[in-house]
This record gives structure tokens, sequence and C-alpha cells, in this order.
């Protein structure tokens, strides 16, 4: 298995090292290594009341990182070198309704 750095994934996408543990928690639940939904985490994260917009976007950012490494690797590389944003490699699908919102409309251009 390849070793993940969170810290240093984490930094760029989000604007700081600290929200490492809830990318973890993302990319943990992602894999199903979790006996939580999706929506118990982010609950849990809302309830808690820190930081919770940034604790959310780690959270997803780590989902994201789970389902495809090497392209969030890349992301992170091009914001680093200060070209553009995570959000913009990776097509501005940022979220999960953008990701739906993108497959809609893929889907429709098929048609």
């Amino acid at each position: 298995c390849d070793e993940l750095d969170v810290e240093s994934l984490c930094a760029p996408l989000v604007g700081s090292s600290s929200f490492a543990n809830s990318f973890t928690l993302g990319f943990a639940l992602q894999k199903g290594l979790l006996p939580v939904s999706h929506k118990a985490l982010a609950g849990a994260i809302t309830s808690h009341g820190l930081a919770v917009e940034k604790n959310l976007e780690a959270l997803e950012w780590g989902r994201r990182a789970a389902a495809d490494l090497p392209r969030l690797r890349k992301a992170v590389e091009a914001a680093q070198k200060g070209r553009v944003s995570p959000g913009e490699v990776l097509g501005g699908v940022t979220s999960p309704e953008d990701a739906v919102a993108l497959r809609i409309r893929l889907l429709r251009e098929y048609e």
C-alpha cells in the first residue's frame, strides 16, 4: 500500500494541515473502513461546532483522495505551483453535488 502524507495533501486543499484528522476520516469512510455513514460523520462534525465548514471540506477531500489518489495528487501539485486551484484541476468538481451535476450534464450530452 502506498504511504499517504495526509498533512502535505490537506494543507493546499483546505488551507491548513490542522484538518488532517477530518481528511483521514473521509479517506477511511470512502474505503469502507468505518462502521458509520457519511451522514452520521458529517452530522458529528457539524454538532461539534468547531471550524465546521473546513472540517467538512477536509472530509470530502479525503473521500476524493480515496477514490482517485493520483488525480488528487496532481491537483495538489498544480495548486502548490500556484497555477490553479485543486478544484480547477478536478474539472470544477469539489463536492458531491458538483459531481452529480457534472454526471447529469455528461449524460444529457451523450443522449
